[in-house]
């Protein structure tokens, strides 16, 4: 996490409302503060807008990223890549 310039993100499993594994089509919208955004490589921090906070950690080469929709939390939504991306979904499921 050291691109996105945060050591670490807890996550209660109380907040999360949704998670699934999508290819990494999607991009992170809104302004970048504080985070690392290089396009086609990875987007790595945090993404505001619209009263929505995203947190990113993805490699964009990779195929699969882990999805977290949240409620009660300091983000919205967590978007991260993961050896395992289905078997964290099996673990939160």
């Amino acid at each position: 996490m050291v691109f996105a310039l945060k050591r670490q993100v807890t996550i209660p499993r109380s907040c999360i409302d949704h998670v699934e594994m999508r290819e990494i089509e999607l991009r992170p919208n809104g302004l970048r503060i504080p985070g690392t955004y290089i396009p086609g490589w990875f987007a790595a921090g945090t993404y505001r807008r619209f009263g929505r906070k995203e947190f990113w950690s993805v490699r964009l080469r990779q195929n699969d990223a882990v999805v977290l929709d949240l409620h009660d939390h300091e983000f919205s939504r967590v978007v991260i890549d993961v050896d395992d991306p289905a078997g964290l979904i099996a673990e939160l499921s």
